[in-house]
C-alpha cells in the first residue's frame, strides 16, 4: 500500500514538473509594417581631372516603407520575465534610379536583410490584457540589393550585394499583450530600432527604424 501511494506521489510530482517545464515555451509569428529612415553626411576626398585631391560632401537622406516577416521561440524562466530569439525577413523598398545603368530609369530599389533577434521581455502582470515590454540587439545579415526597372523595357532584375557583413541593432519595445487561453495570445508592439554609427568618417549618421509588430504565440 505504501509503495502505492509513494509510485503515485512520485507520478503527480514527474507530471507537474513536465507541465510546469513545457508551459515555459512558446513559438511565435511576427509581421508588420516598417518604416526606415537614414540621414548621413561625409567629407571624403578624391581625386579631381587633375589629379589633384579634392574635398567632396556626400550628403543623403532617406525613408524607405516595407515589412518584417518572422518566427520566434520564446522562453520564460518566471512568470513575468522571458527571453526570445528567431529568425526575421525585413525588406524595404522605395523608388529610385538605377546607379549601374548608363540612362537614369525609373527603378524600384529593393533592400532586403535576415535578421536574428535576442530580446529580453517583460509582462508586469498576468491579466488577460497587459502591457508587454522588449529590449535587445538584432544582428542583421544583409542579402542583395534588388533593382526592378519600372519602364516597361523587359529589363530583368538586377542584383548586387554591397556587403555581407553583420551588423548589430538596439532594439526597444512597448506595447500590450492579450492572453485569449491557456495557449494563445496576441500580441501588438510598436519597436524602435536603432543602427548603431559604422566605421568611418562621419560628420552626421542617423539611422533608425520603427516597426508596428504583431505577434501570435502558442504556449506549449
Amino acid at each position: 500500500m505504501k509503495t502505492s501511494v509513494y509510485q503515485t506521489l512520485i507520478l503527480l510530482l514527474i507530471t507537474a514538473t513536465l507541465a510546469s517545464a513545457q508551459s515555459r515555451f512558446a513559438l511565435s509569428i511576427t509581421g508588420g509594417p516598417v518604416v526606415n529612415h537614414a540621414s548621413m553626411m561625409s567629407t571624403i576626398l578624391l581625386p579631381d581631372q587633375n589629379g589633384q585631391l579634392t574635398s567632396t560632401t556626400f550628403d543623403s537622406r532617406s525613408t524607405t516603407y516595407g515589412h518584417v516577416l518572422g518566427l520566434s521561440a520564446h522562453y520564460s524562466f518566471t512568470p513575468n520575465w522571458s527571453i526570445s530569439t528567431g529568425f526575421w525577413y525585413n525588406r524595404l523598398s522605395t523608388n529610385g534610379t538605377n546607379p549601374f545603368n548608363s540612362t537614369p530609369s525609373p527603378t524600384r530599389i529593393i533592400g532586403q536583410a535576415v535578421q536574428v533577434p535576442l530580446f529580453v521581455n517583460y509582462r508586469p502582470g498576468r491579466k488577460r490584457l497587459s502591457p508587454y515590454f522588449s529590449a535587445g540587439t538584432l544582428a542583421n545579415f544583409p542579402q542583395s540589393t534588388i533593382y526592378r526597372d519600372q519602364s516597361n523595357t523587359g529589363q530583368s532584375d538586377l542584383k548586387v550585394t554591397f556587403s555581407k557583413k553583420i551588423t548589430f541593432q538596439a532594439a526597444v519595445g512597448a506595447g500590450v499583450a492579450y492572453t485569449f487561453n491557456n495557449h494563445l495570445s496576441l500580441t501588438a508592439q510598436p519597436m524602435l530600432i536603432w543602427r548603431f554609427k559604422p566605421a568611418g568618417d562621419y560628420e552626421r549618421y542617423v539611422a533608425y527604424q520603427v516597426n508596428g509588430q504583431l505577434q501570435v504565440m502558442y504556449s506549449f
